[in-house]
């Protein structure tokens, strides 16, 4: 079996507040609170509590590859190094072209890319926190997705 995890608020847990109030600070600030917000994150779900003998896990992330990249996957080496794969689809974020802030935008073309992802990897399950993404995941492909976690 295949199985995908959303990492934010499934695999590590997710501070929403803490996020809202480094996106109104400069730039560079932003980029720093977010350096250690993320470098700092808590284990949430275990992924291999999930796992038989033979199956595989991965990871798909709205997060930047760019910057959070490596950071990304030192934290998933420290906590679970047996993932099978990390995607990222996130891009830039909402702030950067095309999109200027547009979160919308953003989160759909976003929810789109993870589908593609599902798809490609020809996963079995996805699990996810947000109610909003599980409902539209539902539409747009035909695999069990199931949220966990009560994120809005």
């Amino acid at each position: 079996m295949k199985i995908g995890f959303d990492l934010d608020g499934v695999i590590c847990d997710i501070d929403n507040v803490v996020l809202k109030i480094s996106h109104i600070m400069s730039p560079e600030v932003e980029e720093a609170v977010a350096k250690y917000y993320y470098s700092n994150r808590t284990p949430l779900l275990n992924p291999n509590l999930f796992l038989a003998d033979g199956d595989e896990w991965y990871v798909i992330t709205a997060r930047n590859p760019g910057w959070m990249g490596d950071m990304t996957r030192k934290w998933l080496d420290k906590f679970y190094p047996s993932y099978s794969g990390l995607y990222f689809v996130g891009g830039d974020g909402w702030n950067a072209e095309p999109y200027n802030g547009d979160f919308d935008a953003w989160n759909h073309d976003t929810a789109v890319r993870k589908v593609e992802l599902m798809k490609e990897l020809e996963l079995d399950l996805y699990i996810d926190d947000s109610p909003c993404n599980v409902s539209k995941y539902r539409q747009m492909i035909d695999i069990p997705i199931i949220q966990y976690g009560t994120r809005i």
